[in-house]
């Protein structure tokens, strides 16, 4: 008998066979090695919170934890002023440049897409004025990514593109 042959009684107790199961619950002193690799199996099924895994990653130099963060339309109308007057030889409204705004679960980043005349620009904000670096833009449904060194210069789409959500993995 192997110290596999107990990770597997206790991990994948369909792998040993009926001798070796036989043998190991015949011996008592394996009671505490089989007792650690369950400890180990019913810690390995339960969830680390979010926030205790980032400090964790804070600690670890060169440690990334990875992270996707899904953005959902934020749909507030905007009051516009219609004070313009307008004379019969005035030549046609420029095109007012159209906005949209995206907002993650917790709103500790703001989208926001601004589509003018020839150009779709995406400002990334942080809620908590940090700098985001080396992460990947995702458009949805067009499912292009786009990947990013930080987020202090606005990223340029296409026009042509069709954009319903944004995903922004770290």
């Amino acid at each position: 008998m192997t110290e596999q042959d107990i990770f597997n009684y206790v991990f994948f107790p369909e792998k040993v066979s009926d001798e070796i199961r036989a043998s190991i619950e015949g011996r008592k002193e394996l009671k505490p090695l089989i007792g650690y690799f369950s400890g180990i199996k019913e810690e390995i099924g339960s969830d680390v919170p979010r926030n205790l895994q980032e400090k964790i990653a804070a600690k670890i130099p060169g440690y990334h934890l990875s992270k996707i963060v899904e953005f959902n339309l934020y749909d507030i109308p905007l009051q516009k002023e219609t004070n313009a007057i307008r004379y019969a030889a005035d030549s046609e409204p420029e095109k007012s440049p159209e906005a949209k705004t995206f907002i993650d679960a917790e709103k500790k980043y703001i989208l926001r897409l601004v589509t003018t005349g020839d150009r779709r620009l995406l400002y990334i904000f942080s809620t908590d004025n940090k700098l985001i670096t080396d992460f990947t833009i995702s458009v949805i449904p067009s499912k292009k990514e786009y990947h990013l060194k930080d987020n202090t210069r606005p990223l340029q789409l296409p026009l042509d593109i069709e954009i319903e959500n944004i995903q922004l993995t770290m």
